[in-house]
């Protein structure tokens, strides 16, 4: 549920989701880059140049519903911090020992743009500054929401305006200037992000369900939160528009409040208002900051979660974040305007931050489990039975992995547009070329395609998903095609292929990324962005929709039901759930599977890897210490957990993991030049319980 809330000057917007606390799990650390952590900052209230105003109960007059400060701010190299001082309508830069440099009046200089002659300052994006010629920036105004880019203390140019056509705004929150010089403007009511160009130019408008975002080169950040409990971390081409979902985590009950920022290796900060803590915080510290705490936590580019920081909720308005990628460094306003005259702005460090992710040990063939295992080495090059593209590009592109009823195990080459079928000796590769195999009128309609998940009936029947035209793909050997497990020779034959195309472009086309099929030729595709599913029947037909599936990590079973990952009613654990097809609920199990943390009261980065033909159940969690892999026999009781160094990419869990017919466990690694498949056979995990 999400809702807005309007002011005379300001206005903003809180979704309303689930998630646990977070506690800190490990010490702040010194960063590569030297970053000034403003321990000496500090600024009176006031109306004097190098003082901050506020609003709150004492002013007369003032009778909104919340108090504010300044409304956002940002660091720049070499220890100054730019903040925007929307009561006195200034943006005043101070160097790190609360000395003032520089403070520009936006509403002397754009007076002349503003009809009714207010100005109320909702957000910031800071281009530079120079001693000689003073600074460059992007400020927002909430009342006429008009952009001013202003340099050297001069108005360059006005951007937008109140409206609903594609650059006009009505909410305006967030403001965000890239490297090449594009600045993106948020619209909450809207659900819209405007982009224009370094000449202030308009160029393109972009869809979204705006909870807080975060802006680099390429890319904006952003969290959905999902009916189901699940909270998704997905990110947005600037370029193409393209969405992808980075990793999810479980939630009990969490408010979102801010996305922080994302780091060169994909980690991403993120804080959250959780309800359960405020009670014991408040209680301590209520005259100190009587809004409330947020806990930051810094998660993995897979999704595990290796610190986090409770810190106050100085304002529901404004921004109370930045980031500074260069500096890999996150800081936050830290202040309290209902106690304002009395009391101070400080800007203060965010620890421990990224340096908590950039502690974990890489994985690599020889630490990523503990159990004996088996390794296969699949070649980068131009062969039907190689991966197409680089190493680089498969760990930017993860193939994806699966497994059939019959043992044999599939890679989705997702660059080079083909499924390797391996046999059950994990020696023969037999490829299956989907580009090649279509028909010329039907490949001339695509400029490219993202086979980005697939389903395997058998080696002889594929179920592959192409998210970016809206189809999918039902793939069947016909007579002249190789036997299942054929010879070498045989298997660098051209196999001859019956495609079938299903188009679903008006069902939201790039959102959908998972595909499965029943035993009836039924197809369910589902979006791990939304939380719902829409199945077809076996001749393409739409059937129906489900709007909230249950949960968005599911494995189908060979037997056509689904097991799937929910959170439990217990804070900090994760159960499996049996479902039929169509993700109605189902007693199965004697025992609930739980996965649960051990330390701390959260969980996070618990996926679903699959079940043998015997429904033994392979989950992976993170339990506060180290990511596991955890077996659960048939009547629900827990055989073993064992650890796993998951690599760092993002959907690594959904796209790397499978789990065999014999329960064997299959994980992918782009190491070296090479794409690696660990092998960890049952065999192994059978001997690591009876040494136990």
């Amino acid at each position: 549920m999400q809702f807005s809330v309007l002011y005379p000057k300001f206005a903003f917007t809180f979704a309303v989701v689930s998630l646990l606390s977070i506690v800190m799990l490990v010490s702040p650390v010194q960063a590569a880059v030297e970053a000034d952590d403003f321990a000496g900052f500090s600024l009176a209230f006031g109306t004097a140049e190098n003082q901050l105003m506020y609003y709150n109960h004492k002013i007369e007059g003032f009778e909104e519903a919340y108090p504010m400060g300044p409304s956002d701010f940002c660091v720049l190299n070499g220890g100054m911090a730019v903040i925007a001082d929307s009561f006195n309508n200034s943006v005043k830069i101070f160097d790190k020992n609360s000395k003032l440099i520089e403070s520009v009046n936006i509403l002397n200089i754009v007076k002349n743009e503003l009809a009714g002659g207010e100005l109320a300052l909702s957000a910031l994006a800071f281009v530079g500054y120079d001693p000689k010629s003073g600074a460059e920036f992007y400020a927002a105004d909430a009342i006429s929401s008009k952009i001013f880019h202003i340099a050297s203390g001069k108005l360059v140019k006005t951007l937008g305006g109140r409206g609903e056509k594609p650059y006009e705004f009505t909410q305006l929150e967030q403001l965000f200037y890239t490297p090449s010089g594009d600045v993106l403007a948020c619209d909450y009511a809207q659900n819209k992000i405007a982009v224009f160009n370094a000449a202030g130019v308009g160029v393109k408008t972009l869809d979204w369900n705006l909870c807080s975002l975060y802006v680099d080169a390429g890319y904006i950040y952003s969290i959905m939160p999902q009916s189901n409990k699940t909270l998704a971390f997905y990110r947005q081409e600037i370029k193409t528009g393209f969405t992808e979902l980075l990793f999810t985590i479980q939630i009990p009950s969490f408010r979102i409040a801010k996305i922080i920022g994302v780091d060169k290796e994909g980690s991403v900060m993120a804080a959250f208002f959780d309800d359960s803590i405020q009670s014991s915080l408040m209680q301590a510290a209520r005259d100190e900051y009587p809004a409330g705490y947020y806990t930051v936590a810094v998660f993995t580019a897979c999704g595990q979660m290796v610190g986090g920081q409770i810190i106050p909720v100085c304002t529901p308005l404004g921004n109370q974040f930045y980031y500074n990628a260069e500096l890999n460094a996150a800081y936050y306003q830290n202040y309290n305007s209902d106690r304002a005259p009395e009391g101070d702005y400080k800007i203060t460090r965010i620890a421990p931050g990224f340096e908590a992710a950039a502690k974990l040990k890489k994985a690599a063939l020889d630490n990523i489990t503990p159990l004996k295992k088996a390794v296969t080495k699949i070649e980068f090059g131009g062969d039907s039975n190689k991966l197409a593209g680089t190493p680089a590009e498969a760990a930017s592109k993860l193939p994806v992995l699966r497994c059939d009823k019959y043992g044999y195990f599939y890679i989705l080459d997702r660059i080079g547009g083909k499924v390797l079928c391996v046999d059950e000796a994990f020696v023969n590769i037999k490829a299956i070329e989907i580009v090649k195999n279509i028909a010329e009128e039907e490949a001339a309609k695509k400029a490219s395609v993202d086979f980005c998940d697939l389903y395997a009936v058998s080696s002889s029947e594929i179920y592959v998903l192409d998210s970016k035209n809206g189809d999918y793909y039902h793939i069947k050997s016909t007579a002249n095609a190789p036997a299942a497990g054929a010879g070498s020779d045989d298997a660098k034959a051209e196999a001859a292929y019956d495609i079938k195309i299903v188009n679903f472009d008006n069902e939201a086309v790039d959102r959908y990324d998972r595909i499965a099929a029943n035993s009836i030729g039924d197809v369910m595709l589902y979006s791990s962005i939304d939380g719902d599913a829409v199945y077809f029947d076996g001749g393409g037909g739409e059937k129906k929709a489900v709007d909230s599936f249950p949960d968005s990590n599911f494995f189908a079973m060979t037997n056509s039901d689904i097991l799937s990952l929910t959170q439990n009613q217990i804070s900090g654990e994760v159960k499996v759930k049996y479902m039929d097809f169509y993700g109605n609920a189902m007693k199965r199990f004697e025992t609930d599977m739980i996965s649960k943390a051990v330390a701390g009261n959260y969980a996070t980065a618990a996926h679903l890897i699959g079940a043998d033909r015997n429904i033994n159940v392979f989950t992976t969690y993170f339990d506060g210490f180290n990511q596991k892999i955890a077996l659960f026999s048939v009547t629900g009781d827990k055989i073993c957990a064992f650890d796993f160094n998951a690599p760092n990419y993002s959907r690594y869990f959904e796209s790397s993991l499978a789990a065999g017919a014999d329960g064997t466990i299959y994980a992918g690694l782009p190491l070296g030049n090479n794409y690696c498949i660990i092998r960890i056979p049952y065999k192994s995990i059978v001997e690591y319980i009876t040494k136990k």
